[in-house]
């Protein structure tokens, strides 16, 4: 009966705010048009070394070759921006686009490792602003989060709806409603999201808010590596620009149904961004501290799935050459955080990317 009064809350909430955007289309939209847009990326892992410390104290160590290749197509009619891409994935967690094809462990290229990420309909809606979203999609606020709580490659299906607070302003209530699942196949698992987005400046700082709360109901039967007895997350998230090619970011969450110390409630991550690579033979270094505790968030929404119940750095150096390609450098040093949680006690991943778009 929770779980159902749960649903029919945030149903109405959504339903409130679709039914005031519908009743607004904004005038003209109808008769705009864009012709269809073709872009893309292609990532090679040329060198991905990874070592991990087991609960046991065994290390093991891998050593692959990694790529990813997705293809985007954008484009307008009707009053309707739509997307749909199309990307390598694993399909036994979805969490990943990374394909590993060569030395130690290597994945058979073929269609079953492709899949849709984004098939959505977009329509702006109201003198105010607002916008109503229909279909798959990755998360909607790709650009205001860490990936502390969800990996980028991770996609919802469902609705998802944004309201400025007043026509002109820079900060609108969002929420969405979707089905989520970890492979290719839906079992009923629910993903309920409400809250408020900004984007305020004084002079030439630019800064960024975003304050949410996820409501999972998940099958536990299925989702079996979940280290809490329910995630109802509240996610506050912080970003910065400064002058001098300076960003400082703070992302910061804590599940409501957790149990037990309170570290293992919590999550934090603290990022530098230095540069912004916006010409060619521009360097970008990235700093970040994470801090993220076993029962933050579900495991099968994190990258690599060990992003839980640990604390590290990751470091991360990027030359752009041209245009259309850049060189990175990572380095990942995670220790765990709670001795009687049995997850690894220490992972460290050393890789060099070369990225292409197009």
């Amino acid at each position: 009966m929770r779980i159902l009064r749960n649903t029919a809350r945030h149903l109405i909430v959504l339903g409130c705010i679709t039914a005031v955007l519908a009743a607004q289309a904004a005038p003209g939209t109808a008769a705009r048009h864009r012709p269809m847009v073709v872009t893309g990326d292609l990532s090679h892992r040329s060198w991905v070394k990874t070592v991990t410390e087991n609960a046991k104290g065994k290390e093991s160590t891998k050593r692959v070759i990694a790529g990813r290749l997705r293809f985007f197509l954008d484009g307008r009619d009707g009053g309707w921006d739509w997307r749909f891409s199309l990307s390598t994935i694993d399909n036994q967690r979805l969490t990943s686009a990374l394909l590993c094809l060569g030395r130690d462990e290597k994945t058979p290229l073929g269609p079953a490792q492709f899949q849709i990420t984004n098939l959505y309909g977009q329509r702006a809606c109201g003198r105010a602003g607002g916008r109503l979203r229909l279909g798959r999609t990755q998360v909607p606020f790709l650009k205001n989060k860490s990936e502390m709580l969800w990996d980028n490659d991770i996609y919802w299906d469902g609705l998802w709806t944004e309201l400025p607070f007043r026509p002109g302003a820079t900060a609108a209530w969002h929420g969405g409603a979707f089905l989520v699942h970890r492979d290719l196949r839906f079992r009923g698992d629910r993903l309920f999201v409400l809250g408020a987005l900004g984007k305020p400046h004084w002079g030439k700082v630019q800064a960024e808010w975003r304050l949410d709360h996820f409501d999972y109901h998940l099958d536990p039967a299925w989702w079996r590596g979940n280290l809490a007895p329910g995630y109802r997350t509240v996610n506050l998230y912080g970003a910065v620009d400064l002058p001098g090619q300076v960003r400082l970011t703070l992302d910061a969450a804590r599940n409501l149904r957790a149990v037990g110390p309170e570290r293992g409630r919590q999550g934090l991550n603290a990022t530098l961004v230095l540069g912004r690579m916006k010409h060619d033979r521009t360097f970008q270094g990235i700093v970040q501290w994470l801090r993220v505790g076993a029962q933050v968030t579900p495991p099968a929404f994190v990258s690599y799935e060990k992003r839980l119940n640990m604390e590290g750095t990751h470091l991360t150096a990027k030359f752009r050459l041209t245009k259309h390609l850049a060189l990175s450098a990572d380095y990942l040093d995670w220790h765990r955080l709670d001795g009687a949680v049995p997850t690894d006690r220490r992972y460290r991943r050393w890789e060099t990317s070369a990225d292409l778009s197009f």
